[in-house]
């Protein structure tokens, strides 16, 4: 990547700005499964963290 870097930073800066925007992308979803199917406000930092919070079923 550092070649790439060197060579063509107009690209760089392009995959690294759409890299970020995957992430955010990916983190809106999250939000909204959760809190439209599970019922859960906010993120937690790992899946199993996201299922801890959630109430059993009886």
């Amino acid at each position: 990547m550092r070649r790439v870097q060197r060579k063509l930073p107009a690209a760089f800066r392009a995959y690294g700005l759409r890299d970020a925007e995957i992430a955010v992308l990916y983190v809106l979803w999250v939000l909204w499964f959760c809190d439209r199917y599970l019922g859960i406000k906010g993120l937690s930092a790992t899946a199993s963290g996201l299922s801890v919070r959630l109430e059993p079923v009886s």
